[in-house]
């Protein structure tokens, strides 16, 4: 147990990454993400009455990463990726997907 405070399991380097800038970065953004939420209910009335047939449920910690990338292949399926599991929100989804978009537009004519 006390092998993972040694330097070799205990990395300084992620340890700051993770406590200074992905922590604060999720709690300032958790307002944000509220508003998202809040603004599904306006943009997308009717997602709420969208019935879901047959869900399947996959928890289990025990690395079941080759069942997800063979799930992910058949477009039947969909899986949550970290940053979504993070900020849970349609309207952010599309919101950040637009903005990607807009960013590849943008680097092409910037490119030419």
């Amino acid at each position: 147990m006390l092998r993972m405070f040694t330097l070799r399991y205990f990395r300084p380097k992620f340890v700051f990454f993770v406590g200074f800038i992905i922590i604060p970065a999720i709690i300032m953004v958790s307002p944000d993400r509220r508003f998202f939420q809040k603004l599904v209910y306006i943009l997308f009335p009717r997602f709420w009455k969208q019935e879901v047939e047959s869900p399947l449920f996959i928890l289990d910690n025990s690395s079941p990463t080759f069942l997800h990338r063979m799930l992910e292949k058949d477009q039947q399926y969909t899986y949550l990726s970290l940053w979504q599991s993070l900020f849970n929100s349609m309207t952010l989804y599309k919101f950040v997907g637009i903005i990607g978009a807009l960013g590849k537009k943008l680097a092409l004519q910037l490119h030419r």
